[in-house]
């Protein structure tokens, strides 16, 4: 074993049939190898999708983030990117890149849709703006 103060590595990634991210048949192999939802057919969704890690995933689901209904299938990186994509599209307005009012009414719809976590909040806010499609 390890000396106490070192970490022991993480376990091998499971393959993607095997995990808890999705639906199986409801699944899509995209041309990068990697795994969505069918409602995940976007760059932006994807985007969101890829960079929401899994501490803000419980807390959003359980509180019902997103409306979908509970019946321990959804997907929660699914339920929150949704949730956000929804949020973005209702609060921005024209031209909103590069004018900080604007951007602070698009970083707040995201923070709603995430809960309190304000460093993810600013991350996401990044990815969006990056994002041609909003």
């Amino acid at each position: 074993p390890p000396p106490p103060h070192l970490k022991s590595p993480p376990p091998p990634p499971t393959p993607p049939a095997a995990t808890s991210r999705g639906l199986g048949d409801a699944k899509k192999t995209q041309e990068g190898g990697g795994s969505y939802p069918v409602s995940i057919r976007t760059r932006a969704l994807r985007a969101i999708y890829d960079n929401l890690p899994e501490e803000v995933l419980g807390t959003r689901v359980a509180e019902g983030s997103g409306g979908e209904e509970s019946d321990g299938k959804a997907d929660p990186h699914e339920v929150v990117a949704l949730a956000v994509d929804r949020a973005v599209r209702r609060a921005r307005m024209a031209d909103w890149r590069d004018h900080p009012i604007k951007e602070k009414r698009i970083g707040a719809a995201i923070q709603t849709a995430l809960g309190p976590h304000r460093a993810l909040t600013f991350t996401i806010l990044e990815i969006v703006k990056n994002q041609r499609e909003y």
